[in-house]
């Protein structure tokens, strides 16, 4: 399930358990989306290889940033994010 916008062609995909269908951000166009794919590409491995927790990951996202969830963040957000751990912290995952 997705949201769309005919007219621009954004969109948000929802929640897979979600009841009452809930986005997980806002809409996007595809500049947005592939700058979200980047900012995740660049902290989620900071959590999937137990460098740190995820909380603590997105409080330090909060902090550093201002944004608190990736889905929210918007064109500006997006290259703060990507500046800061491309900066400040080597991500990439091994193997």
């Amino acid at each position: 399930m997705m949201y769309i916008c005919r007219p621009c062609k954004a969109t948000i995909g929802t929640h897979k358990d979600s009841k009452n269908n809930h986005p997980l951000g806002s809409l996007a166009n595809e500049k947005l989306k592939k700058l979200r794919i980047r900012c995740h590409a660049l902290i989620d491995p900071l959590w999937k290889t137990k460098k740190m927790k995820r909380k603590e990951v997105y409080l330090l996202l909060f902090e550093k940033t201002g944004v608190k969830h990736i889905g929210w963040a918007r064109e500006k957000d997006c290259r703060r994010i990507i500046k800061y751990f491309e900066e400040n912290y080597d991500t990439k995952i091994k193997g």
